[in-house]
């Protein structure tokens, strides 16, 4: 065995032990999610003063479909900043929330999402981020994405596949008109007992929030290692276009 090649080897045990030895143990140590999410209502306009002009754009489209920004939230978890900009029609059921995420790594996730709830328990979410979500959903929670695609383009992938959903199941009004934020609260708390109930997270040493399990970091560092993530990016987008051209009209 020559040098190169041993420096070749020892750099691929390396690499795969920092991929999936080393990063689950540092995400089941870092990782915390609160018992119980409380969100505070705040004012749109600060929100809207920061978002770029991509996102101004997205939000005239979203006027030019009926929806209007009614309230926005906040939340700080896991070295993340997240803001959502809440958005509803009066002559439709469905809500709109445009999310902007900021990782104190720098980077910066931004998509708009468009959510249907049903009378039986199902959600349909079908946003354009252009990154993947690496936490479990519930059966009840069908999740599409369509990176990149323009507001129109994604409030039409959204009325395909809420037109088939609802041929069997009856819409009912995503937001509480009245406390908007409140339904988003509910909804991220049916997540995170969703995620408690399959042993995804589990109550921290001090019960004073959750951590990963064990099982979830391996599960969690397998998703964002290499080329795993990639390849399941292709295959969500491939899913989520075949499951519009099915439904196209």
């Amino acid at each position: 065995m020559n040098s190169l090649t041993f420096l070749v080897g020892l750099l691929l045990v390396w690499f795969i032990a920092v991929q999936l030895i080393i990063t689950p143990l540092l995400l089941k140590r870092r990782t915390r999610f609160p018992l119980v999410r409380a969100l505070r209502t705040l004012d749109t306009q600060p929100i809207v003063a920061e978002l770029d002009a991509q996102d101004l754009i997205a939000l005239q489209a979203l006027a030019a479909l009926g929806f209007e920004p009614v309230a926005a939230t906040s939340m700080d978890e896991n070295a993340t900043q997240a803001s959502l900009l809440l958005f509803q029609s009066l002559v439709d059921t469905a809500a709109v929330n445009v999310s902007t995420l900021k990782h104190d790594s720098g980077l910066q996730v931004q998509y708009v999402e468009f959510v249907q709830e049903f009378e039986d328990g199902m959600m349909l979410d079908v946003n354009n981020s252009n990154i993947s979500s690496v936490f479990p959903t519930s059966r009840e929670h069908h999740i599409y994405r369509y990176p990149h695609v323009s507001v129109s383009e994604l409030f039409s992938c959204f009325n395909r596949l809420r037109q088939a959903a609802g041929g069997r199941r009856t819409m009912i009004q995503t937001l509480e008109r009245a406390d908007p934020v409140l339904s988003v609260e509910r909804r991220m708390n049916r997540e995170l007992e969703s995620l408690v109930r399959v042993g995804y997270l589990v109550k921290s040493s001090s019960s004073s929030d959750y951590s990963l399990s064990l099982g979830a970091a391996f599960s969690l560092a397998f998703k964002i290692a290499w080329p795993v993530r990639q390849l399941r990016n292709a295959l969500e987008i491939r899913r989520a276009q075949r499951a519009v051209d099915h439904h196209a009209a």
